[in-house]
């Protein structure tokens, strides 16, 4: 919400110093109206439905972007996150998903004090954007992959390369298991690694991952191939202790994995 994309056209185009001022206190008020003046000749009333109708609009945005945590916190804790970030937040784009993104950006720059009292609220605001961002994802799969159910290749293959955009995501809580409404009697934290992409039937897939395989699927990328000397060096230097049969025993399984999900080219 960058001042200049709040503020409607109130005169002609003429870029004056006044009328500039004039801008900025529509933007000011309409932030915090509590610790503004109205600007000179605006009707009350239309600021005051004008206003709510750009708050709701933001909202709706928020709340489409964050339906769990929306649901998990106080209505009244979230709607003061709201009007917090409506009064000091910025953002430039009148993009919807922009603007969650900034929402959330804006929460953990501030270091609200819901992070304190809640403190998965974070990873769980990441996780839900993180959805939202790859469901929208521009992903172009090959018009040959039809089944999810391919096996994998019965011999190792040498080079190792994804056919589309796949995200690794670490985080402390269990927050990628949890849904709308969810009943959180004494949640702990619980570690884990997920994957997450856009299937060839362009459903959104989220899954657990063990440590070892987020390490070798996170060295991958779209884009770019790699052997299967590189990996089973880079996963030797990562694990020491690990002894070559071991390294290639664990490139089969997350080779098969992959396979099965028709993830590799």
């Amino acid at each position: 919400m960058g001042d200049a994309s709040l503020a409607p056209v109130l005169a002609d185009s003429t870029q004056s110093a006044d009328f500039l001022q004039v801008q900025r206190d529509f933007c000011a008020w309409l932030r915090q109206p509590d610790q503004h003046d109205l600007p000179m000749g605006v009707a009350p009333v239309r600021m005051s439905v004008y206003r709510e109708l750009l708050f709701n609009n933001v909202c709706s945005f928020i709340d489409v972007a964050y339906p769990i945590a929306r649901s998990l916190l106080p209505s009244a804790l979230w709607q003061s996150m709201q009007q917090d970030f409506f009064a000091h937040g910025q953002c430039s784009s009148p993009l919807y998903a922009d603007i969650s993104l900034h929402f959330r950006e804006y929460i953990e720059q501030v270091q609200h004090p819901a992070l304190d009292d809640y403190p998965w609220l974070q990873e769980l605001l990441h996780v839900e954007w993180m959805e939202l961002y790859v469901d929208m994802a521009d992903v172009d799969w090959p018009s040959h992959v039809t089944d999810l159910a391919d096996p994998a290749p019965s011999q190792a293959r040498q080079q190792w390369q994804l056919q589309v955009p796949v995200w690794v995501l670490v985080y402390q809580w269990p927050v990628w298991r949890w849904r709308v409404g969810q009943v959180l009697d004494d949640v702990q934290p619980a570690p884990s690694a997920v994957l997450v992409w856009r299937d060839a039937q362009y459903a959104l897939r989220i899954e657990p991952l063990n440590p070892i395989a987020a390490y070798v699927i996170d060295l991958l990328g779209a884009d770019q191939a790699m052997d299967q000397k590189t990996l089973s060096t880079q996963l030797q230097q990562a694990i020491a202790q690990m002894s070559l049969p071991q390294c290639q025993d664990w490139l089969n399984q997350i080779e098969q994995y992959l396979g099965q999900r028709q993830l590799l080219v």
